[in-house]
């Protein structure tokens, strides 16, 4: 049995819309392949240039320290010493750069989840710590019990004028142990205080603050 290729109403026009997308195909396939066969060509005609530095920390375990970084164009080749990279690099065209010869160089880090506002909310406050901090207003001594932690806010309030506010951060229960709204009322009665926990995600208030919030009821 023969089969019979449709072209539609008009067999020469069928065959001819054909050849047209055929030879579309073909001229977008040696575009491509010729753009490709360009941009090696220049890939390969680019000198690497080695930087050479006090260290290299590169974050790869395999090799977590060099003391010199080929790069081609963007793109990082490969680290070691100067004389390895010389070595595997012969009959390649390379320029030694020993801008940084004493400097420690690293990659530049991608931080995917930074809040530049929480800065801003954190430092003008009060830091009570379970860890050392360092701050535009000087160092904060690590606090990691409970007692140490209250007592640090009693000299905050003896500090504070009379009915500030005492905004601390850095509360971490695992040493400062459980926190209420009793232990903040023993501080002060008359001041408000509020007590942000550690990962920003909870609040603990005295009674004051909490009439000064209007939020007396459950």
């Amino acid at each position: 049995m023969s089969r019979q290729t449709s072209y539609g109403s008009d067999p020469p026009a069928g065959r001819a819309r054909a050849r047209t997308a055929a030879g579309f195909i073909t001229l977008l396939v040696c575009a491509a392949f010729l753009t490709g066969a360009a941009a090696g060509c220049r890939h390969r005609d680019k000198t690497i240039r080695i930087f050479t530095a006090r260290k290299v920390i590169t974050m790869e375990p395999s090799q977590p320290e060099a003391t010199a970084v080929a790069v081609r164009g963007d793109r990082i080749v490969m680290t070691g010493s100067l004389e390895e990279l010389r070595k595997r690099l012969r009959g390649v065209p390379i320029e030694v750069d020993r801008r940084f010869r004493d400097k420690i160089v690293l990659p530049g880090f991608i931080e995917p989840h930074l809040h530049p506002s929480l800065a801003a909310t954190i430092l003008p406050i009060e830091i009570v710590s379970a860890v050392e901090w360092w701050t535009p207003r000087g160092r904060t001594k690590a606090v990691r019990t409970h007692e140490a932690f209250l007592e640090r806010l009693r000299e905050l309030d003896r500090e504070y004028p009379p009915g500030k506010w005492l905004i601390v951060w850095g509360y971490h229960e695992p040493y400062h142990g459980p926190l209420s709204r009793a232990d903040l009322d023993e501080i002060s009665r008359d001041r408000p205080i509020m007590v942000w926990q550690r990962s920003v995600h909870e609040m603990f208030f005295n009674t004051r603050a909490l009439e000064r919030l209007d939020l007396t009821k459950a």
